[in-house]
């Protein structure tokens, strides 16, 4: 049977969501947050696929809230990888195209993992791979102690940050490096504060904020699961005004210690492939490849 999704089906799609994906960090109480948070403009809609009372397949589909590009979409679909080669996700594509063409979606990414049956499904639907994206572990138990904090330089916890705004900023401005062919032009601080700051998951301890000179240089956010004892990150940037000072590596490796004192035993990040500092800033860190996932893309 497939129905609308609704935030009753959280605890199930976050079970289904780690199966498909284990190298990520999903947990009931953040997903909950995020769909609550997806802006209304988005015109987001969600399926689920059921069998007796699991949840093997879900959907999404709905605008990019942070793109100006009125066509600028997003619709994602996956399965339990043992009720898959079934039917399941022809039949929640089947719900989603109508609802992209209602929209007026023109350009649409889907994320799903980097392997060739993704790889079919969507390209009999009219989407290419334009970018994959690496995951990476990390033991936080191998990691080595962190550098000094340099003179000039000043760490602040996310729980001691009075304006939000100052990192927002930040990663408004990391985010215009990031590789992705649909334009990050509307990054909204009320959206961000929605997704971001009050998601019950970020660790306030371990995310990050750099002061150089007592201003906003750079920052590193962590989400964090004590229940797993795992943590993901969210986002490391550094002001284009401050880079080429190590202060990524440096609030990124500091984290990541807060993160193993506190008792966490591992950390997850994701890059794209063609963000070889980060990856090298990483590297350098500890992580190790774990899986990669894929952006899927279709202009009409």
């Amino acid at each position: 049977m497939i129905r609308e999704a609704t935030l009753d089906d959280v605890p199930a799609v976050a079970r289904l969501s780690t199966i498909v994906y284990p190298a990520e960090l999903t947990t009931a109480r953040s997903l909950r947050h995020r769909w609550s948070a997806v802006p209304a403009r988005t015109q987001r809609r969600m399926w689920l696929a059921e069998e007796g009372d699991d949840a093997v397949g879900f959907a999404a589909a709905g605008l990019a809230h942070t793109s100006t590009d009125p066509g600028a979409a997003v619709a994602n679909v996956y399965v339990h990888p043992e009720r898959r080669r079934q039917g399941i996700g022809a039949a929640l594509w089947e719900l989603v195209e109508p609802h992209l063409a209602e929209i007026g979606a023109t350009h649409v990414n889907s994320f799903g993992l980097d392997e060739e049956p993704s790889r079919r499904f969507m390209g009999t639907r009219g989407f290419e791979v334009t970018y994959v994206q690496r995951m990476s572990r990390l033991a936080l138990a191998q990691l080595g102690p962190p550098p000094p904090v340099p003179d000039g330089v000043r760490l602040v916890p996310f729980s001691e940050v009075d304006d939000a705004r100052a990192i927002w900023a930040l990663e408004a401005e990391g985010l215009r490096d990031v590789p992705v062919d649909q334009a990050l032009d509307d990054f909204r601080f009320e959206d961000w504060e929605a997704r971001l700051w009050l998601d019950p998951d970020l660790d306030r301890e371990a995310s990050l904020l750099a002061l150089l000179d007592g201003e906003p240089a750079a920052f590193t956010s962590f989400l964090s699961d004590p229940e797993s004892g795992r943590a993901t990150s969210a986002m490391t940037a550094t002001a284009r005004r401050a880079r080429g000072r190590g202060l990524a590596s440096l609030v990124k490796h500091h984290g990541l210690a807060r993160l193993a004192a506190a008792g966490f035993r591992e950390a997850v990040t994701e890059n794209d492939e063609q963000n070889a500092p980060m990856l090298r800033v990483n590297q350098r860190l500890g992580y190790r490849p774990a899986a990669a996932n894929a952006t899927f893309t279709r202009r009409s």
